[in-house]
């Protein structure tokens, strides 16, 4: 959450940088909250956006359990440990144009504005295939509602000079020294 808080903070314009029309959809159908969220794709575009960037887990271990063949023609025999990076191939240049910069916009459609979802293979940030992460979809529905519920009541500042968004590199990518933020009631911060 911390991570998605401070991309949210970076791009000035950003319908998430004010209470925008997520509170307003959410409020309308607080009854059924899965509906509501599916009408945010630009806020589901963010957080996609942000675990791009920063996946929760950067780095995977399989093991073949038997032997196979990589799409590339790689052979990979029974017991071999396969390694990949979630963090790499979410900044790979071939797969992502400025893969570096935020931008939710490039999960969105032109036509619309709806989402538009990538190959599991090409966004592992959960997986893909038979290891898909079976929590995928409760865990955008958390993110969303949390998200929603936070910027209808808060506006969200960095204390002092802000972060640099360093982390530290471990299992779950950390944000090191954690993210000190500083919550405003939107009350007061219309004063």
């Amino acid at each position: 959450m911390s991570v998605f808080v401070l991309m949210t903070r970076r791009p000035p314009n950003s319908p998430l940088s004010s209470s925008s029309a997520a509170s307003d959809v959410y409020k309308r159908q607080e009854d059924d909250c899965v509906e509501c969220m599916a009408q945010l794709p630009y806020l589901h575009a963010t957080v996609t956006e942000a675990l791009r960037l920063h996946p929760s887990v950067p780095l995977e271990l399989k093991t073949a359990m038997e032997d196979d063949e990589l799409p590339d023609g790689t052979k990979v025999q029974a017991g071999n440990l396969v390694i990949f990076s979630p963090y790499a191939m979410n900044r790979d240049e071939r797969m992502w144009e400025n893969p570096e910069e935020f931008r939710p916009e490039r999960w969105l459609n032109d036509e619309g504005g709806g989402f538009v979802d990538k190959s599991q293979y090409a966004f592992p940030s959960f997986n893909a295939g038979p290891r898909l992460c079976l929590g995928k979809g409760l865990a955008y529905l958390e993110v969303k509602m949390f998200t929603t519920m936070l910027l209808d009541e808060f506006d969200f500042e960095q204390p002092g000079e802000g972060h640099s968004g360093a982390y530290l590199s471990t299992v779950t990518m950390p944000i090191q020294g954690g993210l000190p933020m500083r919550a405003i009631a939107r009350a007061q911060s219309a004063n």
